[in-house]
């Protein structure tokens, strides 16, 4: 295809199933779905907005259950269903306080979504099959919890504030505490490596927690390859291929370590390979998990270059993988614009540059913000 192109749109989590994957725009709050074989992208919808809010992160997460895809708030106030046959959307909406983050850990087990609230410390239960808020579960009080991870039957949760990991059974819905006082606070992500919980914050350290003999240890790592920040370390810390991946969250070295050495490497990229400083917005990390395939590939945007490179985690080795919009998206793009693009927008510097070499637009469509604003100051009509 002609508008086969090196970047791409920046979202925070692919839900993959079978060839599919399904992923929400993180700045544009619309829904969008990659044939993972062709690698071509199609817009779906864009997600209702009827509060007329900043769409940055509104409802940045989705997870597909049967026809129907709901599609998780960040900041926003509802859980949107669309459905896939009847091409409409149903609102759920969710008592929670104003411009919160939900953060980006759920679950989907039998016919319940468990989704584990950043700060506002609770997990809510949704019926898949109702549509439904079945429950909201406290995890804590007078903290901030953050990262989490299922294992088994049971949610386990780490606090920023506190140095404690909270445990939710997700079927007794019976919350326990763990409580480490060797630990620095400020705990951010975790991981499970099938026999222990690995876990890092904004210290320049990673702890292991064997949970069965209540026992923990430390590894400190080697600063050289660590920027100083404010930022928590890590934004992600993945079990993948018989490895643990620490991902950062600012500049710095993606990390692995063998679970039974820990022993920590580095994991070398090109990172100037299309890299522009100018590109990295405000607020974006510089590496978003899009997904894990198959316990081996690990896909990641690089706000950089804004383009997605896949880890092969059983060879060791990197890709970097281009994706293609069809035609009908930069179409839709066209059409949802109404002929206002914006510079540094992928689809709309496609859609603008589909409309002024394609006859079947017309530039008289295609609105100058300068001239309007000039004729409106003037007191005059353009």
């Amino acid at each position: 295809m002609k508008n086969h192109h090196l970047e791409f749109i920046w979202s925070i989590g692919w839900w993959l199933e079978d060839d599919k994957a399904w992923f929400v725009d993180g700045m544009h709050n619309a829904l969008f779905c990659v044939d993972m074989d062709t690698r071509e992208c199609e817009q779906i919808c864009v997600i209702p907005n009827p509060l007329n809010e900043w769409t940055y992160r509104l409802n940045p997460y989705c997870i597909k259950c049967g026809r129907d895809i709901f599609c998780i708030p960040g900041y926003g106030n509802c859980i949107w269903i669309y459905n896939l046959d009847e091409h409409t959307f149903t609102e759920l909406g969710i008592d929670k306080p104003y411009r919160y983050h939900f953060g980006s850990c759920f679950w989907k087990v039998r016919d319940s979504i468990f989704i584990v609230t950043g700060d506002w410390n609770k997990v809510i239960e949704v019926s898949i099959g109702h549509r439904t808020i079945v429950n909201y579960y406290t995890l804590c009080e007078k903290d901030s919890v953050r990262r989490s991870t299922l294992v088994g039957n049971k949610i386990y949760a780490v606090s920023e504030r506190s140095g404690s990991v909270y445990e939710f059974d997700i079927f007794t819905k019976k919350v326990k505490t763990y409580y480490f006082p060797d630990f620095e606070k400020k705990l951010f992500a975790i991981c499970f490596d099938g026999e222990k919980f690995w876990l890092s914050g904004y210290q320049k350290n990673v702890y292991i927690w064997d949970k069965e003999n209540n026992s923990t240890s430390v590894i400190y790592l080697p600063l050289a390859n660590m920027e100083e920040s404010n930022l928590h370390l890590f934004n992600y810390i993945l079990y993948v291929g018989g490895y643990i991946w620490f991902i950062p969250t600012a500049k710095g070295e993606i990390m692995y370590a063998d679970k039974e050495k820990r022993e920590l490497s580095v994991f070398e990229i090109d990172k100037e390979a299309g890299s522009d400083v100018s590109k990295q917005p405000c607020g974006i990390p510089y590496y978003s998990l899009e997904y894990v395939k198959d316990d081996r590939y690990i896909g990641l945007f690089f706000v950089r270059s804004r383009r997605i490179f896949e880890i092969d985690t059983k060879q060791l080795r990197y890709q970097w993988i281009d994706y293609k919009f069809s035609d009908q998206c930069i179409d839709q793009c066209y059409e949802n614009r109404q002929g206002i693009f914006n510079e540094g927008d992928i689809l709309c510097d496609m859609a603008y540059r589909a409309c002024i070499g394609h006859k079947a637009y017309s530039a008289k469509n295609i609105k100058n913000i300068g001239i309007e604003i000039y004729a409106k100051c003037k007191g005059g009509d353009i």
